[in-house]
């Protein structure tokens, strides 16, 4: 008797709706119908039983994807198969579904380019799809999968690769060149540096691909730096578990201050922040300003809704995101916050079908501070008039979020005021007429001359921001003084809530001081230590020097002074030095600062021999390090006029070279181990008939700590 092909006999024990499919799942249907999207050739028949006594015959449709949805009309857990042509398969898609439980790893079919069950309740041992070599696409992010995944190493015509699971790991140091490729195993089960580093050898000789290898994963070790260069040397990014140090490079780089733009306007902003003054940059103010640590636990929803309040039972968890689900000003809150301080707040709305999602840095009462009404990425600053963070559904908000993010900006020390509601009678020193009463501090005016209200939480030499309130004012004025012989304020003969900036000088102490016929009562004080500013050019009557800033959104901050406006159109911000300091020169080579062409802030640094031309005409810079530690160098940089070969040494060797032609901007990035305490970071050219040089600029060079 012939042998007959092994399709055709497996294709013949998946026939009619008892044969044992390799397509098994159970469905969990409470509210949401199970799509299977799939692709098979025209002619192929797939026979679909849902498991609750009905079956659907649907044919495939080469290329075109054809999405099959069940119909339960209950709640309840469905046994789910699929025979007939089932070896026929080239896409299967059931991405998404967390009620679908099963196995996939038996789903090896010959013809199969395509298979995404991630974030599904599914399992299986990814060893098995080795191969198929003509696979585009494997998910299995989010399941129990299980195996080596360096085994698909033929995979080498995949576009996405993701294998977010803990019980999938990368044992072997094997090649697995991918083009264009995105590969995510953030969440994977590389448990040693070992693998890390290998997962990075194996993709080195890729070429214009994503890969991500940081999150549950060990970090890498030193020995893969030379491998992780030449990765990105070939046009690859890369997410690691390296944490970066410092900044040893200030003057041309963003980190330093990315917002050397014109300053457009200056307008009143009082209603909002402190009695200040707006000032609109040009540029991302939030990124330049320094950020605390992350303040919302579970903003991830990584598997519930621990860490929130949730006292309207208006939310629900729902695949690792939070869900609304109409409910009218229902909340969802954390106690994250300190009263006084200022926070910025990232949210991903990832899916939206009506109503208002309040933003608030306080209670349900008042005013939000911003709204989401769309699908998207949102960003908020402000500060907080409690401690809570607030989220709550304004017109029966029905939506989905994610990725709630709340850090401080580092603009303000906490309030260094103690009793500043004069709660009790304590705390103060009292001059002649002072008496605390009632949840004020109250003068009645027998004073016969200057009477102080004081308190020492000062340092001398740092600068604050004090708010008060004037209350009952019925004559006479008053002012304020930081330290024995620091700044005053001006005279205050109103009612009203004011501040005032200044530098405290001499000793600790804050001074009220009322004159012999002021007649009032003050409230609310606070005073905090100013922590962030910028120097605005001295083109200005009023705005000259360094001022401190606070936010205000994504593109203005405010002086929170009560300046005079002023219609400014040439102002600048600096940070990024227009110097070329701690640069030298050799062999007649020429360094300059310049303002074009730039590619961060307002400056780079031009360097060329075009006077003189000479063989290894070169510009170095020297940072102290420690040794034999790694650190990462990244730098742009792009080639100008017509010479030959410019090259970028960092401790005498060659990390990259720039040749004629090379006009554009390009940022390279380089890892090493130091070999001394000093690391001599050089642009020299390679050829003395060179006429040509090179620009470079956001320089950076930082500190890497692999565990």
């Amino acid at each position: 008797m012939p042998t007959l092909p092994i399709n055709w006999i497996l294709k013949n024990h998946i026939s009619g709706a008892g044969a044992q499919s390799p397509v098994k799942l159970v469905i969990t249907y409470a509210a949401t119908q199970f799509d299977f999207k799939w692709k098979a050739p025209v002619g192929s028949t797939l026979t679909f039983n849902w498991g609750d006594g009905t079956t659907s015959d649907v044919s495939g449709n080469d290329a075109t994807l054809v999405t099959t949805t069940s119909s339960y009309s209950g709640t309840g857990t469905y046994n789910f198969s699929i025979t007939g042509d089932v070896l026929d398969l080239t896409w299967i898609d059931i991405e998404g579904q967390s009620f679908v439980s099963g196995t996939w790893t038996d789903w090896i079919f010959d013809n199969l380019t395509y298979l995404d069950v991630g974030d599904t309740g599914t399992d299986g041992d990814i060893e098995g799809y080795a191969a198929l070599t003509s696979m585009t696409v494997l998910n299995v992010d989010s399941t129990t999968a299980t195996g080596d995944a360096a085994l698909l190493v033929g995979l080498t015509s995949l576009t996405s690769f993701s294998f977010n699971s803990t019980s999938v790991t990368w044992g072997a140091n094997t090649t697995m060149s991918l083009t264009s490729a995105t590969v995510n195993a953030a969440s994977s089960g590389m448990s040693t540096s070992t693998q890390v580093d290998n997962f990075i050898d194996s993709f080195k000789a890729s070429t214009g691909s994503t890969f991500n290898v940081a999150g549950t994963n060990a970090h890498r070790t030193a020995a893969s730096n030379d491998d992780l260069n030449t990765l990105l040397a070939n046009g690859n990014t890369i997410t690691l578990n390296d944490v970066l140090g410092a900044e040893l490079h200030t003057s041309l780089n963003a980190a330093n201050d990315s917002a050397t733009e014109a300053v457009t306007s200056f307008a009143d902003y009082a209603s909002t922040i402190d009695g200040a003054t707006q000032v609109n940059s040009g540029a991302d103010v939030l990124d330049m300003i320094p950020q605390g640590s992350e303040e919302v636990t579970n903003g991830d929803f990584a598997s519930d809704l621990s860490g929130w309040t949730n006292p309207d039972a208006a939310w629900s968890w729902v695949g690792g995101e939070a869900v609304s689900d109409g409910t009218g000003s229902a909340r969802l809150y954390q106690t994250a916050l300190t009263n006084g301080l200022y926070y910025i707040t990232t949210i991903d709305c990832t899916a939206y079908t009506s109503g208002t999602l309040d933003v608030r840095y306080k209670t349900l009462v008042g005013s939000a501070l911003g709204q989401i009404s769309a699908t998207g990425t949102f960003t908020f600053a402000g500060r907080a008039e409690d401690v809570y963070f607030t989220l709550s559904t304004a017109d029966s908000f029905i939506g989905t979020i994610d990725n709630v993010s709340v850090q401080e900006l580092e603009v303000l020390g906490a309030d260094l005021v103690t009793n500043g509601s004069f709660a009790t009678d304590t705390d103060w020193n009292k001059g002649t007429g002072w008496t605390i009463s009632g949840g004020t501090a109250n003068c009645d005016g027998s004073q016969s001359g200057l009477t102080h209200l004081s308190q020492s939480m000062m340092t001398a030499g740092n600068d604050y921001i004090v708010k008060f309130t004037i209350s009952n004012y019925s004559a006479g004025n008053i002012l304020v003084q930081y330290g024995g012989s620091g700044d005053y304020s001006q005279y205050y003969t109103a009612n009203g809530t004011y501040s005032f900036i200044g530098t405290s000088i001499g000793n600790a102490f804050l001074y009220f001081y009322g004159n012999a016929d002021f007649i009032g009562s003050i409230d609310n004080v606070s005073v905090q230590k100013l922590t962030w500013g910028r120097q605005i050019s001295d083109d200005s009557t009023n705005y000259s020097g360094f001022q401190f800033a606070l936010p205000i959104d994504e593109n203005s901050f405010a002086v929170p002074v009560d300046y005079v406006a002023e219609s400014i159109v040439a102002q600048k911000f600096t940070g990024e030095s227009n110097t070329t300091t701690g640069f030298t020169v050799a062999n007649n080579a020429l360094i300059t600062s310049v303002t074009t062409p730039v590619n961060v802030g307002s400056f780079a640094l031009n360097v060329e021999s075009n006077s003189t031309p000479t063989a290894d005409a070169d510009c170095d810079i020297d940072f102290t390090v420690e040794n034999t530690t790694v650190y990462r160098l990244s730098v742009d940089w792009r080639h100008i006029g017509t010479g030959d070969d410019w090259i970028l040494q960092v401790e005498g060797v060659t990390a990259a070279t720039r040749v004629v032609g090379n006009v554009t901007y390009v940022t390279k990035v380089y890892y090493y181990t130091t070999a001394d305490t000093t690391t001599t970071v050089r642009f020299m050219e390679s050829n003395i008939a060179n006429d040509g040089g090179v620009v470079f600029d956001n320089l950076s060079l930082k500190k890497v700590t692999l565990s």
